[in-house]
């Protein structure tokens, strides 16, 4: 307690990304010493979500790189202002830099976290600003939550083997020919080349 904690995130100038109530629950974040990072605001972007609080820097699209922007952060607190994201890049990113998420709990991040176990997931306004606050206050849980995030990244979410399977079964599905060549994965359409029983 009374580190500097920096929470932001990143997404591109399109309003659907950036909710007009980010700035009441960035503020409503109860730690003292905290500061806000984004990147990827324009206009358009700055009218919606209307004047920045003082703890807030937010920088034009590739200000920074997102590689500065996560070696900055603490938290990823992405709040969505009609944009669904059913698999949120931004948080694949966030967990393999070590930076633990809180996010709507809603679409793909139900998929990507375990609530209190890889990240946090907010069903209200005042549950997001809790829960940034709580690894804010709580640097053990925060590096908890960062482990077992990369870890389920590394074991499940990113994990190439497992992703090549799925699409191997996907491909099959509509009748395509899958081959591993030295661990190189191909699709090929060949008519005909497998019996129908191995197409269901």
């Amino acid at each position: 307690p009374g580190e500097v904690f920096v929470v932001g995130r990143m997404a591109r100038p399109d309003t659907d990304k950036w909710s007009s109530n980010t700035w009441p629950i960035y503020s409503a974040i109860q730690y003292a010493n905290k500061r806000a990072l984004m990147l990827g605001m324009n206009d358009r972007t700055h009218e919606k979500l209307g004047a920045s609080p003082v703890f807030a820097d937010c920088l034009k699209p590739m200000a920074i790189s997102v590689k500065q922007l996560l070696s900055t952060l603490h938290c990823l607190l992405p709040i969505n202002g009609g944009a669904r994201e059913n698999w949120p890049r931004a948080g694949l990113e966030a967990m393999a830099a070590g930076v633990p998420i809180v996010a709507q709990n809603d679409w793909g991040w139900r998929e990507m976290i375990e609530h209190g176990v890889t990240g946090f997931l907010g069903s209200n306004d005042c549950e997001l600003a809790h829960y940034a606050a709580c690894l804010a206050y709580d640097e053990e849980l925060r590096q908890r939550i960062v482990h077992a995030a990369h870890d389920r990244l590394v074991s499940d979410l990113a994990n190439p083997k497992r992703i090549w399977e799925s699409w191997k079964q996907l491909f099959r599905s509509v009748g395509q020919y899958v081959s591993d060549v030295d661990g190189i994965p191909h699709a090929h359409t060949y008519a005909g080349t497998l019996e129908p029983e191995e197409v269901a």
